[in-house]
């Protein structure tokens, strides 16, 4: 079994319930922001819910969880949050501002284990896991893949210059929906990838 993983973001993908639309821009300074807006599934909140799924990921749908979650991370700010409530979703959309690459890695992913930064003189490379295994019995991952049917994960980056995005499944074959430095996969999908998923940016 997996858990889909993109810290606080990557929280959101432990749900592997939902769509995730995302802009990272970095500046020169490597500081910079985050735009973001997330859809979670009604059906798959009220499944959460139900007694005997103790297991299932719990991600933050509030402003006041989202202040607890970023109040530990240095150099990271939110200034916005709005949401909305429509017939089939939970709707939010957050901006912030972290103010150094370190305060984005620790946004992607606070363990240190799914998300990374390093530099090499004027070459910087961030990598991001997006999944991993998990302890959801597999009857509810297979009613979460079938009720992420529609939903995105997204995930495009602006950058002070050039740079490219990779892709790559556990065995380190291309996955699909990179392009330039931005990638965008089905729900579906990325829960099909049994054994985990990387991306890889450099610029």
């Amino acid at each position: 079994m997996k858990r889909i993983c993109v810290g606080l973001m990557i929280a959101l993908l432990l749900s592997s319930c939902l769509g995730i639309r995302s802009n990272v821009a970095i500046k020169p300074n490597g500081s910079g922001t985050v735009t973001m807006e997330y859809r979670i599934s009604q059906a798959i909140q009220s499944i959460g819910q139900l007694d005997g799924n103790a297991n299932w990921p719990t991600v933050p749908v509030s402003k006041a969880d989202f202040e607890r979650s970023i109040i530990r991370i240095p150099g990271l700010k939110l200034r916005s949050f709005k949401t909305k409530t429509t017939d089939n979703d939970i709707v939010m959309m957050i901006k912030l501002e972290f103010a150094d690459l370190e305060a984005l890695v620790r946004f992607l992913d606070a363990t240190g284990r799914h998300a990374s930064f390093t530099q090499n003189g004027a070459k910087r490379q961030l990598r991001i896991m997006l999944s991993e295994e998990h302890a959801i019995e597999p009857e509810l991952l297979s009613l979460a893949a079938l009720l992420s049917t529609g939903y995105m994960f997204e995930l495009h980056f602006s950058l002070p210059g050039d740079g490219t995005l990779s892709g790559v499944d556990a065995q380190g074959k291309p996955i699909q929906g990179v392009r330039g430095t931005s990638v965008a996969i089905p729900m579906p999908d990325l829960l099909a990838y049994r054994d985990g998923v990387q991306i890889e940016l450099v610029w």
